[in-house]
């Protein structure tokens, strides 16, 4: 059935493919990487990544990239290549899914009959139309779902397995009772999981389901399943801690925000994210559990490939109590930064953050050397004192910060900036290795997009190396003709070989233009 479709067409709208032998390379859209190790093979109609093992077929790649489920994959790929589905036999779910939809549905009738309850989440800032398009629910007493369950023909073995009981060994009861409960659903919208919250007193606060067949608390991130398409448009995803948190947020027009589920951020999490933006902003708790937490996800997400920033709140509250204030969210400041804060005059804590600066560079510098270099350079300043870091020590600062690759980026920028984007593209589509910067302006360009959009997705840092250059518009255009002769210089160079008037034609070439 899917001969029809064409999985170049489909993949190449997500990644930059270019032909190798039978097959096309890219760079994964799963994972952050350097050097493509992304194959997609349209003959078998198949893709796989060497680097972190992602595979399958058009509808699983669109399912994944998108988000959405295998059937809504498969309906658009129909409607868009002609595919004839009326016969398909779509995957039955796990009768887990079932259980799972129909606790859902017992736990938010409840909460219409309990308005102490509706109450308490009005006070907490949560209008109705949050309480319903979140469904929050209400578990009154031990037994009300088990009862609503087995009525429903689920067996105690079926109720088990989804998570939402207990058994004694005698008898099974609701796991959630006496909470507020929040559905936890898949990136696809199923529910997978509830979180129950106490209203008053108890401990512990916020109890989340086990982990089961699908649903692993180091893998979803709560309110995902709504952020990704908002994510996608923003380039850019809020993380904050709590449930409440989240659907405040999402309440409140920050609509792509996340939410950790009581545990820190895993490597998994962080593969998530990527997946749909390449930014991150912490919004953490203002106490002391909520920055280490932060500074924690802030490693995990960077070794993912993700740029990191984080907004301080006021101390004492969370970003649900800042917003029920009315008050617009402060400017994010760099993880960088938050990492350093303020210089300490106490010696140990010192060294501690000075370690912690040092490793965050160390994991910067796979995704992004330039930014690693800079930060180094800033580290010195604060610290007062030259900091070895190996590779990125200050004489290769010095020498790397203006490397020819470095200067090459900068002038493609200005080349696009000056609206010279068939030369632009020239250069880029003759070199053999890209950075992930080049890559991004192929895209931007051959996506007909504006040069203001490509612009604004520069760091600070990379910006200003680019005003730093200050070149007219000829000059520009003359330095971006010399780089694309020097390269057809090379190419006949390397055709060339033996050949006696080929070499002197390169020989006239390089006499003429002086390169």
């Amino acid at each position: 059935m899917l001969e029809k479709v064409d999985i170049i067409k489909v993949v190449g709208r997500y990644v930059s493919l270019k032909r190798v032998g039978s097959q096309y390379a890219g760079l994964c859209p799963f994972h952050k990487e350097k050097t493509p190790s992304f194959y997609v093979d349209p003959d078998k109609g198949v893709y796989h990544c060497f680097g972190c093992g992602a595979s399958g077929n058009a509808i699983t790649f669109l399912s994944e990239i998108e988000g959405i489920t295998r059937r809504e994959a498969l309906s658009i790929l129909a409607e868009e290549f002609g595919l004839d589905i009326s016969n398909y036999q779509y995957e039955k779910q796990p009768i887990i899914y079932e259980v799972l939809r129909e606790s859902a549905k017992f736990y938010k009738s409840q909460l219409v009959k309990h308005t102490l309850i509706m109450d308490y989440l009005k006070n907490r800032g949560l209008n109705s139309g949050s309480l319903a398009e979140w469904e929050i629910g209400f578990s009154p007493d031990k037994y009300g779902l088990i009862k609503y369950l087995i009525k429903k023909g689920f067996s105690s073995e079926d109720i088990l397995s989804s998570g939402v009981a207990i058994s004694t060994g005698k008898e099974i009861f609701d796991r959630f009772y006496g909470r507020i409960i929040f559905p936890i659903k898949d990136i696809t919208g199923n529910v997978v999981s509830f979180a129950g919250r106490v209203v008053e007193g108890g401990e512990p606060k916020y109890l989340n389901g086990p982990d089961t067949k699908i649903f692993k608390k180091s893998e979803v991130l709560f309110g995902l399943d709504k952020a990704k398409s908002f994510a996608r448009k923003e380039g850019f995803l809020y993380l904050v801690e709590g449930y409440i948190d989240v659907i405040l947020m999402y309440q409140e027009g920050y609509k792509n925000t996340v939410g950790i589920m009581g545990t820190h951020l895993s490597e998994e999490h962080a593969k998530r994210i990527y997946r749909f933006a390449k930014k991150v902003v912490i919004i953490p708790d203002s106490d002391e559990a909520g920055m280490k937490s932060a500074e924690k996800s802030i490693f995990s997400l960077a070794k993912a490939g993700i740029d990191v920033h984080v907004i301080l709140l006021e101390n004492g509250l969370d970003p649900a109590d800042y917003l029920q204030h009315g008050k617009e969210l402060p400017e994010p400041i760099t993880a960088f930064n938050f990492i350093l804060g303020e210089k300490p005059k106490d010696p140990v804590k010192f060294s501690e953050k000075l370690t912690k600066a040092k490793n965050f560079i160390s994991i910067l510098k796979s995704s992004d050397e330039n930014l690693a270099i800079f930060y180094l350079g800033e580290l010195e300043k604060w610290a007062g004192t030259k900091v070895d870091l190996g590779e990125l020590s200050v004489r290769e600062v010095i020498k790397k910060s203006n490397s020819s690759l470095a200067n090459l980026d900068k002038i493609l920028i200005l080349g696009y900036a000056y609206g010279f984007k068939g030369e632009v593209m020239d250069i880029l589509s003759r070199l053999t290795a890209k950075t992930s910067l080049q890559h991004r302006l192929e895209t931007y360009i051959t996506s007909g997009k504006d040069f203001a959009e490509f612009f604004e997705t520069l760091k600070s840092e990379e910006a200003s190396s680019v005003y730093a250059l200050n070149m007219e518009r000829d000059e520009v255009f003359k330095v971006l003709r010399r780089i694309l002769t020097q390269m057809e210089v090379e190419d006949k160079v390397k055709r060339a070989k033996g050949d006696i008037k080929a070499l002197l034609e390169v020989y006239n070439i390089k006499k003429e233009v002086g390169v």
